[in-house]
């Protein structure tokens, strides 16, 4: 090995080919799978939570939406014509839907879960004598799995194994029905525009470019560490190896080099000829400055449409040349 790492001089980088994962339902259990990917696999809300902490962009675009939507939050109106009783049971519900959060948390919550995964849940508790709910919980949305029909709901902290409803926080609970007034119940709020058994989110099909997003800035901090730039063969001039040593050599470049902060892939060439010393050749693009700034470009404009931002501004998102829009009713 000391021989071989005396002989070969490496450089590698390695692109991820990072894909959003399926969603698909399979009916084997009571409860629908959210999602087929092996790494997301019944997890896919998961993968949108991820997807919403790699990417500055998305998540300044879902930060604003949550923003605008709680608005300045709950207030009661003091010149309502309603009775003093129910004036006081408004301020109540708004100081403590449930012991532990205010309504404006509450909301701020569920709010954010329906701009990321399209929807939300919530946990209602009835009264002792079942005739009012008595609590309002938040429930995240990642810990929710339903049947076919949504007459059930399934939830657990962890979907990740092979057998979540063998962990001991599983617990299945039955849908909200008024007429079924008692005990503990889910209410879903499905605000997308999905067919499927589960809400999926609006910007759905701007996903490919969030993760875009991620790996632009990924590429760029690789390029910073490495100092060059990526996708190059390294052709070795010094004899050819056996294939005990190609493998061992693959396996100190991988070791060395190669990982999810790596910018390219790096290509092995070996030969007896020339002098004995590694070539290296670049094969990346000549205009790759350009591709770059057509894909940032592409990357944004997607983004913004698939939130449906009319001025990106309104999300402290700078666009063009003007640091400010000059209408000031519309930044108001």
């Amino acid at each position: 090995m000391d021989k071989l790492k005396q002989k070969y001089n490496i450089i590698s980088l390695n692109f991820a080919d990072a894909k959003p994962p399926v969603i698909k339902e399979e009916k084997n259990k009571d409860y629908v799978c959210f999602g087929t990917d092996r790494d997301y696999r019944n997890n896919y809300p998961q993968y949108l939570l991820d997807l919403y902490q790699r990417s500055a962009k998305h998540a300044a675009l879902v930060d604003g939406k949550v923003d605008f939507i709680n608005g300045r939050g709950w207030t009661v109106d003091e010149s309502a014509n309603v009775t003093n009783q129910s004036m006081a049971q408004a301020k109540l519900f708004i100081a403590s839907p449930n012991p532990d959060e205010t309504l404006n948390k509450l909301t701020r919550l569920t709010n954010f879960d329906d701009v990321l995964y399209g929807g939300y849940y919530l946990e209602l508790i009835w009264s002792k004598d079942n005739t009012q709910i008595a609590e309002v919980n938040y429930i995240d949305f990642r810990y929710v799995r339903t049947n076919a029909d949504k007459t059930m709901f399934y939830i657990t902290d962890d979907w990740s194994g092979r057998r979540p409803e063998s962990n001991d926080d599983y617990e299945m609970i039955p849908a909200f029905n008024i007429n079924e007034k008692g005990g503990k119940q889910i209410l879903a709020v499905d605000n997308s525009n999905s067919k499927a058994v589960y809400p999926l989110p609006s910007y759905l099909p701007a996903v490919p470019m969030v993760e875009a997003d991620f790996e632009l800035s990924q590429f760029d901090l690789s390029a910073i560490q490495r100092g060059f730039t990526p996708t190059m063969m390294l052709s070795f001039n010094n004899g050819i190896p056996t294939d005990e040593e190609a493998e061992e050599l693959e396996r100190m470049i991988e070791e060395k080099f190669s990982g999810t902060n790596n910018a390219g892939k790096f290509l092995l060439n070996f030969s007896d000829s020339k002098e004995r010393s590694v070539e290296v050749q670049p094969i990346t693009p000549s205009n790759i400055s350009d591709m770059y700034q057509v894909l940032e470009k592409r990357i944004d404009s997607t983004l913004l449409v698939a939130h449906r931002v009319i001025n990106p501004i309104l999300f402290g998102w700078k666009d063009g040349s003007n640091g400010l829009s000059n209408n000031a009713q519309e930044m108001a």
